[in-house]
């Protein structure tokens, strides 16, 4: 098709055609959806919260031999929600602009949620702090919790410990239905959205040795995520129990 026949096209009907001709690849290549409450997520190998330290201006290669002009950012983590990475440590991400999946940007001295997932180089940014000053997500969300742990006083909880705007029946509750097979440092922490069970601890890591996360949806506690650290590559496990 000669190419003056471009020039002569109406500028919408033009757009529409390169729409039509390129947003089902880039819709195929980046699965970004949004997600309803209490569906599965699909569980990361990794999250913390980073600082960044430096951002710089480099040449990207999105393929082979090919750049583009992006953004190197330097990171430091400053807490981990799950998985082996510790404070401190330095993490290097790369944004190439309309190449990105995944287009989030920050500055020097931004806080930043941190992912790692399977078949990624390490951790990356997956988003920054909302107008309320709070990291989104459900990691994020429990680890803003604080106060003192408590004992349950129920029978069957006395194991159990406790933090967070739950009773001890509900954080019994959310225990049975977590079906882990260990009582051994069970920690039980909610807050208005998201609680998580974790217990035991891995071998090779200073995490729990498992995490069930629930979200709250229209008043109901539903599992999501379930992570054992030790055994990423299945950890892909969800339930369909719920409790009120």
């Amino acid at each position: 098709m000669p190419f003056g026949i471009f020039r002569r096209m109406n500028p919408r009907l033009l757009t529409a055609i390169l729409l039509f001709a390129f947003v089902p690849g880039l819709a195929g290549a980046c699965t970004m959806v949004m997600r309803r409450p209490g569906t599965p997520i699909d569980p990361p190998l990794a999250v913390a919260e980073g600082v960044v330290i430096s951002v710089r201006e480099a040449a990207i290669e999105y393929r082979p031999n090919r750049f583009t002009q992006g953004w190197e950012y330097l990171i430091e983590v400053v807490r981990s929600f799950h998985g082996s990475h510790l404070p401190g440590e330095h993490v290097t991400d790369q944004r190439h602009g309309a190449f990105s999946c995944t287009p989030v940007s920050a500055r020097r001295g931004d806080h930043v949620l941190l992912e790692e997932r399977a078949g990624a180089p390490g951790l990356t940014m997956v988003a920054t702090r909302d107008a309320r000053g709070l990291l989104p997500g459900p990691f994020a969300e429990i680890a803003r919790i604080d106060g003192p742990w408590r004992t349950g006083s129920v029978p069957g909880s006395e194991d159990l410990k406790v933090r967070g705007d739950i009773s001890d029946e509900t954080a019994l509750e959310l225990f049975r239905l977590s079906r882990l097979d260990t009582r051994d440092d069970c920690e039980i922490t909610a807050g208005a959205d998201h609680a998580q069970v974790a217990c035991g601890r891995s071998a090779d890591s200073h995490d729990a040795a498992t995490k069930v996360i629930f979200e709250r949806d229209v008043g109901v506690w539903v599992e999501v995520m379930r992570m054992p650290p030790s055994r990423p590559a299945d950890a892909a496990t969800q339930s369909g129990s719920t409790i009120s």
